[in-house]
């Protein structure tokens, strides 16, 4: 009885230095490990935090490079998330897709329609002019304003996907948007988008002395949690869940940016406004 307190409270110690060191929890098996090699070797749980983490040399490489590789650890993140989180849809309507495609980020399930709604190239930012080509017959591209999507029927989609979309334009042309993605929606679909959070990008932009400003230069509007879920009410979606991406836990928390966070934050949270990415779903 003694022996097995000991390991508990041996297990709870490195649980408390692991979250002072790294703001989040070491997987159950993980820290049984961890604990047992204290035993064996007679150190102390910081000792083993540092040497089994700080000492590994592709966790000191991820570190030192975080602010290098930040946008791959967020384009990981944001993979990760359409392969766990987005839910099976038969129909679905791609909003801002024909750069970057739910149909090429992992979407797992099969679908029986899929559309992209984007702009002509010619009138996007240099970075997203890029068309992704498709042979699939259930797949198409459509050039055309997301505030007025004509061409569809009410209640023909399962569901609208905007991927880093809302902030691209003004408060008025986003509700818009989300009152067409209303509209074409079956009863029960759900619009689902992801953006940067303000609260997170206000501290990375004034972090780096950029002053008041937005973190992407074509962005029109960056919203926090609140804000993203007064969109989505305002447009007709009563029921709203919101989620995070990227958990930046040290920088929420101090006010202060860490590039570290995207490596060492857990890539999908239940705490949106800690995440440098919110993601909302709204059932219709």
């Amino acid at each position: 009885m003694k022996n097995r307190l000991k390991k508990i409270l041996r297990l709870f110690k490195l649980q408390v230095a692991h979250w002072l060191v790294f703001g989040r929890f070491l997987p159950f098996t993980e820290a049984k490990k961890v604990a047992q090699l204290s035993v064996n070797e007679g150190s102390s749980v910081y000792d083993l935090i540092y040497r089994n983490y700080h000492a590994n040399d592709s966790f000191l490489r991820n570190i030192r490079n975080a602010k290098l590789n930040h946008l791959y650890f967020i384009h990981e993140a944001r993979l990760k998330m359409v392969t766990q989180w987005l839910p099976k849809a038969s129909r679905i309507l791609d909003i801002g897709g024909a750069n970057c495609p739910l149909y090429e980020m992992g979407y797992t399930h099969n679908f029986e329609y899929m559309c992209m709604v984007d702009l002509p190239v010619d009138e996007r930012h240099a970075d997203f002019k890029k068309v992704w080509d498709y042979k699939e017959a259930q797949v198409e591209t459509r050039y055309m304003s997301m505030t007025d999507l004509k061409g569809f029927q009410d209640n023909s989609f399962d569901l609208v996907w905007m991927g880093q979309v809302i902030e691209h334009v003004s408060k008025e042309d986003a509700l818009a948007s989300v009152k067409e993605a209303y509209r074409v929606l079956s009863p029960g679909g759900m619009l689902i988008m992801d953006t940067p959070n303000r609260r997170l990008t206000k501290i990375h932009v004034n972090t780096e002395g950029l002053g008041d400003i937005f973190v992407h230069p074509e962005h029109k509007f960056e919203y926090q949690a609140n804000e993203l879920k007064e969109l989505a009410v305002n447009g007709g979606f009563a029921t709203c869940h919101l989620r995070g991406v990227c958990e930046m836990n040290r920088s929420s928390k101090e006010g202060k940016f860490y590039y570290d966070d995207f490596f060492l934050g857990n890539p999908l949270s239940d705490k949106a406004e800690d995440s440098y990415i919110l993601y909302i779903e709204c059932k219709k």
